[in-house]
């Protein structure tokens, strides 16, 4: 088993080619277990701008990897998926880029090993 610290969120462009700001959660699910929604930024997304970057604090117990799902929250559309990312088990502290070409996003989520 690791441990893993997801640690931080960058945003580097938003959705709206950085005029305006999303509001972004984290679903994660660890090993082959259930899918947690929003298990970061609450039920209508914490709210980011480009060039911010946000506080997680989130620990996972690893036995084998950790899927990390970074969502816009949309009022008046369908929610849409900005990118994910798998932390393995046997990985190193690091960063992983999460990014939508779609939606002109670009995002890197921090990660500790613990």
């Amino acid at each position: 088993m690791s441990l893993f610290k997801l640690t931080r969120l960058e945003c580097k462009q938003t959705s709206g080619s950085g005029q305006s700001d999303d509001d972004v959660y984290l679903n994660v699910q660890v090993d082959n277990g259930k899918l947690k929604k929003k298990v970061w930024g609450g039920s209508h997304g914490e709210s980011i701008e480009q060039g911010d970057t946000k506080a997680i604090n989130l620990v996972y117990d690893v036995k084998d990897k950790l899927r990390v799902d970074l969502w816009e929250w949309d009022a008046n559309s369908s929610n849409d998926l900005l990118g994910s990312a798998m932390i393995y088990a046997d990985s190193h502290s690091g960063q992983c880029a999460l990014v939508n070409p779609d939606e002109n996003d670009e995002y890197v989520l921090y990660f500790e090993k613990l």
